[in-house]
């Protein structure tokens, strides 16, 4: 649900120092992302100029945010295309 999501699950990954959260919403088509600031608190993280979001946790890979709402949704031929093109740039 949005409240556990957004409260509880987020609280919780916080104290349990998990570096990145990251909550999508198929209904509504949104997407936020968290990562873990230098006193251990989550902040939200905008999307980059080129609509995608750059992983913290996975250094090299974005994930294109236009992505999350395309339909029907990329298959995993596509995802490896996309993930093996941003390894090799």
């Amino acid at each position: 649900s949005v409240a556990r999501d957004y409260g509880t699950k987020l609280g919780e990954y916080e104290a349990a120092g998990v570096r990145e959260y990251i909550i999508i919403d198929p209904q509504r088509k949104a997407a936020t992302f968290y990562q873990r600031t230098d006193e251990g608190l989550f902040k939200p993280v905008p999307e980059d100029r080129d609509g995608s979001y750059p992983f913290l946790t996975l250094p090299g890979l974005k994930l294109p945010i236009a992505l999350l709402w395309r339909d029907p949704l990329p298959n995993f031929a596509e995802i490896g295309r996309i993930v093996e093109k941003q390894l090799t740039e």
